[in-house]
């Protein structure tokens, strides 16, 4: 991981508390808040998913 592909990629997922420590040992400080991690995220995509669903059956359920 290089500065070039942190300014180069708009996300940076990674598995753990320690992955992010040692990325921003190489890189410094996360100034665009572009590294994420994985877990939070699929946490994040799973309320989007349960909202397009509940949304979805609640039209089902007016017709």
């Amino acid at each position: 991981m290089t500065q070039e592909d942190y300014r180069y990629y708009d996300h940076i997922i990674v598995m753990d508390h320690n992955n992010i420590r040692n990325l921003k040992r190489l890189l410094g400080e996360d100034k665009d808040h572009k590294i994420i991690l994985l877990m939070d995220r699929a946490f994040f995509m799973g309320r989007i998913f349960l909202a397009i669903q509940f949304q979805s059956l609640n039209t089902l359920v007016e017709r």
